[in-house]
């Protein structure tokens, strides 16, 4: 039940993202309903066996807060969480992904930082 949901959110996200990507400015008011998905998927990933996707989405939601605004670079790493996200659901990876997983999580709460 929650992998159909994701996958459905994923697929707007995965639109959103390429959307962004290709015009950060122009679509820039695409982020208040990237968030909402991100923070349902964030909420929901624990509850269902993939803490693995609440950290990922609690690092998208960080960079997502506190910027208004994608440049191009931004819009990037919004798209890297969103394939990240992709990759763990997809392959059903359930817990906290292990070694792979804390290194995922590690690198992309390094580049949000750099990104604040």
């Amino acid at each position: 039940m929650f992998r159909d949901g994701a996958i459905e959110s994923l697929t707007e996200l995965k639109a959103s993202s390429q959307a962004l990507v290709a015009d950060p400015e122009g679509e820039a008011e695409r982020l208040p309903r990237m968030a909402e998905l991100i923070h349902v998927l964030k909420g929901q990933g624990s509850s269902f066996g993939f803490p693995l996707v609440t950290q990922i989405g609690t690092s998208c939601m960080r960079l997502l807060k506190e910027r208004s605004s994608a440049d191009a670079w931004v819009a990037g790493l919004i798209a890297a969480h969103i394939d990240a996200l992709h990759v763990v659901i997809d392959k059903s990876i359930q817990g906290d992904g292990g070694e792979f997983g804390a290194a995922l999580v590690a690198r992309l709460d390094s580049l949000v930082a750099k990104a604040l």
